[in-house]
């Protein structure tokens, strides 16, 4: 990949997945560093740790699926459960939704944009991405950003893998 940004094919690199420690290991031998970090990042899945090691070695977060779209399923005992959960059911988006006068998206997007991440929803409805797209044509109240991360106790993932070789990737 660095060889692709030497020769002026691409202009940087990113990763996808990486948790803090493959960042580690790649910074630890990189000459290039990349410079985004492609994860599920939404108020389900607060991923401080990485968020912090990201600013610190300024890696932008780009988050798949920010607003949380499909069953979220957890492993246990090779069961496999799944919940129903969904963000535009939560009472506190429901409520900033109202303070603001915005969607229930423009919400959630707007909260990812405030933490410095990059949210990427995916539609293929004109009127939804024209509605994305200004959803940081607001800001709201510090406290109310800080309710939306009221969540990261859950640490719902959606885009769940089965641990390769016995090695959960996103550990």
């Amino acid at each position: 990949m660095e060889k692709i940004v030497t020769e002026g094919k691409t202009k940087s690199i990113g990763v996808s997945n990486y948790n803090v420690q493959n960042l580690i290991s790649v910074l630890s031998i990189c000459t290039i560093k990349p410079v985004v970090n492609e994860v599920e990042f939404h108020p389900y899945l607060y991923q401080k740790d990485l968020k912090h090691f990201c600013d610190k070695e300024n890696i932008k977060i780009i988050a798949y699926n920010p607003l949380v779209k499909g069953p979220y399923c957890k492993r246990s005992d090779d069961i496999i459960k799944k919940k129903k959960l969904d963000l535009f059911n939560e009472d506190i988006i429901k409520e900033l939704a109202k303070k603001y006068n915005r969607t229930l998206g423009k919400i959630i997007l707007n909260w990812h944009v405030h933490l410095g991440v990059i949210p990427i929803p995916g539609t293929s409805n004109p009127n939804r991405m024209k509605e994305n797209l200004n959803s940081i044509e607001f800001i709201m109240d510090e406290d109310d950003y800080n309710k939306l991360c009221c969540f990261e106790d859950k640490q719902y993932r959606f885009c769940d893998s089965l641990p390769l070789f016995g090695i959960d990737i996103f550990a």
